[in-house]
């Protein structure tokens, strides 16, 4: 029994496993690689882990979101 192919003949059984070899190299070097694929996503990892939990408390009393005494009450718990 032959099976019969209808647009690419019978060279189909040979680039669909290459075309799934080539799928799956790209999706992993997009996410192995984030920079290159996605500098979005790059940008948006590296900018949270610089900043230390004091910083976002002197932030927050900055903008006035906590009162002089939770600022000291966190600081100290910090330390």
């Amino acid at each position: 029994m032959s099976a019969s192919y209808s647009c690419c003949g019978e060279w189909l059984p040979f680039i669909m496993p290459i075309c799934m070899v080539l799928m799956v190299v790209v999706i992993s070097s997009c996410f192995l690689g984030r920079g290159r694929c996605m500098p979005w996503w790059r940008d948006h990892a590296s900018a949270g882990g610089s900043e230390t939990a004091v910083d976002i408390v002197k932030k927050r009393y900055a903008k006035g979101e906590i009162t002089k005494d939770e600022f000291d009450r966190m600081i100290n718990d910090l330390k």
